[in-house]
């Protein structure tokens, strides 16, 4: 819940349906939809949670059409080759890499959403787009790191399945 505290931190009023709905079974389809209608976006979290919760997935194509602006924060790799490509108008924040360094362009990406100044949403939306540059940035750097690292990787157990040949060529001469 550290996306829900960083929101409503905030004063953006959240509409969680486990914590914000009363326990009719009755009215919880309509409550959940009256509950998204009401709302200015809709927030997914991506993860393979998500994907497996055909009642969470259901909610968010009902959001899409009656065209509510999405907001995926994807913090499982997976989950975004299984999903959000089947969605149009759908804002993504990879979270893949640094969930927690990512709230920051979740929270000016859902200030943007419930704005309703145009001015003051197109001010967040040039930060937005600044701060996304500077993460994009970072994580380019972060997964270079993480390509030279593999390659050193890879050197060295090169470097060890030769040498066991070798060691094993060398037992054989001594062998025979």
């Amino acid at each position: 819940y550290d996306i829900l505290e960083l929101l409503e931190d905030e004063q953006l009023k959240c509409f969680i349906a486990p914590r914000d709905l009363g326990h009719n079974p009755k009215t919880r389809y309509d409550d959940i939809a009256l509950g998204i209608k009401n709302s200015k976006c809709f927030l997914i979290v991506g993860s393979k949670n998500f994907l497996d919760s055909d009642e969470c997935v259901k909610e968010a194509q009902y959001a899409q059409r009656i065209n509510k602006n999405l907001i995926y924060f994807e913090i499982d790799e997976y989950a975004h080759k299984q999903f959000s490509y089947s969605f149009k108008h759908i804002n993504t924040i990879d979270a893949v890499i640094d969930q927690y360094g990512k709230f920051e362009q979740l929270l000016l990406c859902v200030q943007m959403n419930v704005t309703e100044n145009e001015e003051t949403r197109k001010e967040l939306k040039e930060e937005l787009d600044e701060i996304i540059h500077r993460d994009d940035l970072s994580d380019e750097l972060y997964r270079k790191e993480q390509r030279e690292r593999i390659a050193k990787m890879e050197q060295a157990l090169a470097n060890i399945s030769k040498d066991e040949s070798s060691v094993a060529a060398d037992l054989e001469y001594t062998q025979s």
